[in-house]
């Protein structure tokens, strides 16, 4: 499996409880999660501009509790910032099909464990390959997008309609004047009537996003 990313490479004791500080959790970590035996598969895909390339990781994280939770930073003696519940990325494999993709998410692809492990979103982003690789977790951080979210059922409009069986679009732009001589990220522009995420229903089988170049 390609490496997951996450933080959380050292248990501090506090007195509060344990936490992790960093940014890689150790397989051997008494909270990294257990894969499920027969998970559900959900098969994203859609269309992909023939001179896109495409990165998705899916995203999980803990309940935020006592011994559960990773703090970003720490200072000399002690804790900076707050306590988060733990995080997991794993890369899905993007398979190309010509102008179009497919990749698998797995919701349940780890068992709760006392941590409560659970799904989160799938994250995304597309650009036009240069003459040098991107810097991934820069992209990552300024130009991801969220193809797909999971949340409870919810009865405001947004959430009825985003959770509907229709494509989500994200639609590429280029910045003006920009050399390609380095990889050029995809800037959503959303149109009004599409919706950019798609919130996961139980019931779901297959996911339609769309990663068009904006003519």
């Amino acid at each position: 499996m390609k490496k997951a990313w996450l933080g959380m490479a050292a248990v501090l004791v506090a007195g509060c409880g344990s936490f992790r500080v960093g940014e890689e959790l150790a397989t051997n970590d008494r909270d990294y999660p257990q894969l499920n035996s027969a998970p559900r598969q959900v098969r994203l895909e859609g269309k992909l501009s023939a001179d896109l390339e495409l990165k998705m990781r899916a995203l999980y994280e803990t309940d935020n509790k006592e011994g559960c939770q990773y703090s970003p930073t720490r200072i000399a003696g002690g804790m900076e910032g707050a306590l988060y519940g733990l995080q997991l990325r794993v890369p899905l494999e993007v398979v190309r099909h010509g102008d179009s993709y497919s990749a698998t998410f797995m919701p349940d692809r780890f068992q709760p464990g006392r941590c409560n492990w659970r799904p989160v979103r799938v994250e995304a982003y597309a650009y036009w390959p240069g003459k040098s690789d991107p810097e991934e977790e820069l992209m990552w951080r300024r130009y991801r997008h969220l193809p797909v979210e999971v949340k409870p059922s919810r009865s405001e409009e947004s959430w009825a309609e985003n959770s509907a069986d229709t494509p989500a679009h994200i639609n590429c732009r280029r910045r003006s004047g920009e050399s390609l001589g380095y990889d050029v990220p995809c800037l959503a522009q959303r149109e009004s009537h599409e919706k950019e995420t798609h919130i996961l229903k139980p019931t779901d089988q297959r996911v339609v996003v769309n990663f068009t170049e904006q003519q």
